[in-house]
């Protein structure tokens, strides 16, 4: 079993627990996901810096915190010592996309905020741009085979210019896609429930309607 597998079993089973016993009510399986969120960046930094250390990013120059994948056509930014973000870039093809918010989705209102650091919404606030090319990542999809986030999809992405190509490609089923719990209108609503400051220089660019 992978660790992305791991941890979508974890978090189903600290779901159940608080179906159980009321929301809040922690567990075991609230702890070992905590950890495996923990380590699985480490791991991630790790191989990043084994495999693009000292390689300049496609923008130009080398970002400190910031690595690309070539392969997977992805940016890793480190939002701090414990989180890190991932934004998708897919020139060559169309990337994966969840087809439901995953259960810790920062786009859920039924999720308690401050779960990821408000930075970690900062670096991600350009998926938000007008004809932005960049996609917002699933944080449960890691680095190895990023998808694209469902709420992103469902309520953040009207303006991005890769979501908008899929779609017309037929890349992208929007009928696939849904949420069955309420989710932010847009992404700055998300960002400033999360410690983002309304008129924050980093969402100035986003299009929210």
């Amino acid at each position: 079993m992978s660790a992305k597998d791991l941890l979508t079993r974890c978090d189903e089973a600290a779901c159940g627990h608080e179906a159980t016993h009321g929301p809040g009510a922690r567990c075991l399986f609230h702890d070992l996901a905590d950890e495996l969120r923990r380590l699985y960046p480490i791991e991630q930094d790790v191989r990043a810096l084994l495999t693009y250390s000292g390689k300049a990013v496609p923008d130009g120059g080398a970002f400190q915190g910031r690595y690309y994948d070539p392969i997977e056509h992805s940016y890793t930014t480190l939002a701090d010592e414990n989180h890190r973000v991932v934004t998708i870039e897919s020139p060559k093809g169309h990337a994966g996309y969840r087809k439901e918010p995953c259960p810790h989705c920062p786009w859920r209102k039924d999720q308690p905020t401050g779960r990821f650091p408000a930075d970690a919404f900062r670096h991600s606030a350009e998926t938000a741009h007008d004809m932005s090319t960049h996609r917002f990542g699933c944080h449960m999809s890691g680095t190895s085979h990023p998808e694209t986030c469902a709420g992103f999809l469902l309520n953040g992405a009207q303006h991005n210019l890769a979501v908008r190509l899929d779609l017309m490609k037929g890349q992208i089923d929007m009928d696939e896609v849904t949420s069955a719990v309420p989710l932010y209108e847009s992404y700055s609503e998300m960002a400033e429930a999360n410690g983002v400051p309304a008129g924050d220089p980093a969402l100035a660019l986003c299009r929210d309607a």
